[in-house]
């Protein structure tokens, strides 16, 4: 039998045509034993009936209505070009991923490592699903070594918020991710934040009531992004103590923001589903226990 992690505990995998048929909605609660800790809501497990209602920060944690929010993600791509040209599977594809995701995963974010098309946030939308939205550019180039590509940079970041209409399904933009160390260095921690925070602004006047962060990750850990809504970081670290203590280091550094791991994981082609199945769950687990306002592992699917 084949053992494969879900937000709602370990499910046997063994027939995965019989998990990727949408068939009739199972409106069984997925609930883990760390969620229920955290005091998490039970998800939804059919489509929404009306628009969704944004999440807001209040404190060091997300909220919808009255409700707190949880974030409980997969990532979603980056995929190779469809039919008509958009880096997604095409849109039946996309409705039995985002079925299996709710019905069987206990997942309420995904995180898009390209800008989705409407089509897209509308299906998300359909499946009560959220959407992270990572608008991407050249970080890994010297991108301020000319006014140009700086405000090329801008210009992409606009741009891409702006593609989204404002969509209901948006639970966030990341205008940056990962910087490389070494560029970070050349051109120094203040320029770079200076650009960040510019990058901020773009989106805000873009899409006013978003939520924007940076993805930072520890290598740049040192960066002082205080103007972000939300503090996200990347976080591989396999050894349980330690990864808790790094969480405890990151609510430090994240000050009044939440905190949200958007990667985290292992890799299941070198230890093996089960393996890759119970560290997650102590992951996960060790998150919501360190006050974090969520988590997404990477990833849903690796296509190339």
């Amino acid at each position: 039998m084949k053992r494969c992690f879900f937000y709602g505990g370990e499910r046997d995998c063994t027939n995965e045509q019989a998990l990727r048929d949408p068939g009739k909605p199972d409106h069984k609660e997925l609930v883990t034993r760390s969620t229920v800790k955290a005091g998490i809501n039970p998800i939804l497990t059919s489509s929404t009936t009306s628009r969704m209602q944004r999440p807001k920060v209040d404190g060091k944690f997300l909220v919808v209505g009255a409700e707190k929010f949880f974030v409980k993600g997969v990532t979603y791509g980056s995929f190779p070009p469809n039919t008509i040209g958009d880096q997604f599977p095409e849109a039946d594809e996309v409705a039995t991923d985002f079925a299996l995701m709710r019905r069987e995963g206990g997942i309420n974010t995904i995180l898009t490592y390209t800008v989705p098309p409407i089509t897209l946030l509308d299906q998300a939308e359909e499946f009560g699903l959220r959407v992270i939205v990572v608008v991407p550019w050249m970080e890994y180039v010297c991108f301020l070594e000319e006014k140009a590509v700086r405000k090329q940079v801008i210009r992409e970041i606009r741009n891409g918020i702006a593609s989204c209409r404002r969509h209901p399904a948006v639970l966030m933009y990341c205008v940056g991710k990962e910087i490389p160390p070494d560029i970070v260095r050349w051109h120094g921690p203040k320029k770079i934040q200076a650009l960040l925070k510019d990058l901020y602004h773009a989106g805000k006047d873009e899409d006013p009531e978003s939520l924007i962060t940076y993805t930072n990750f520890p290598t740049t850990e040192y960066l002082e992004l205080p103007f972000v809504d939300i503090s996200t970081f990347n976080v591989y670290l396999h050894n349980r103590s330690e990864f808790g203590a790094y969480l405890d280091r990151l609510q430090h550094l994240s000050g009044e923001a939440p905190l949200v791991l958007t990667e985290l994981g292992i890799c299941s082609l070198r230890h093996g589903r089960e393996e890759q199945a119970v560290f997650l769950d102590w992951q996960i687990e060790e998150a919501f226990d360190h006050g974090l306002a969520g988590a997404v592992a990477f990833g849903w699917t690796d296509p190339f």
